[in-house]
Order: C-alpha cells, then structure tokens, then sequence
C-alpha cells in the first residue's frame, strides 16, 4: 500500500515548525492546517495499514477475510 505514516509526520512537523515562525497570521493558520492534514493522513494510512494485511501464502486479507 502506497503512502508511509511517518513520512506524513515529518511533514506535519515541518508546517508547525514554519507556522510558528511565520510572521503574518493567516500564513501561521495555513501551514497549522496543513499539519493537522498531514497528521490526520497519516492516521488514515495506519488504519488502512491495519485493514488490508497480506496473509502468509501471499494472499490479501481484508477484514479478516481472504480475497
């Protein structure tokens, strides 16, 4: 699965650490929401992570299911 949580981290660090040195307000709440969508990504990834899981001979797993 495409996509890796940590690095979605890394980003959102990056915007807050930009965020609280911009000087002018509106460019501190835009780079605050992009971490909070970064961050909110990376959650999505590790749940999407958990859900699809590749079982022992190879197969994918979904739920607990094999497809």
């Amino acid at each position: 699965m495409p996509g890796d949580p940590k690095q979605c981290r890394e980003h959102a660090k990056r915007c807050l650490e930009i965020a609280a040195t911009s000087p002018s307000i509106v460019t501190k709440a835009k780079f605050e929401e992009l971490a909070r969508t970064w961050a909110r990504l990376a959650m999505d990834l590790e749940h999407a992570q958990r859900l699809v899981e590749v079982d022992l001979y190879g197969r994918v797993a979904l739920l607990g299911t094999v497809v």
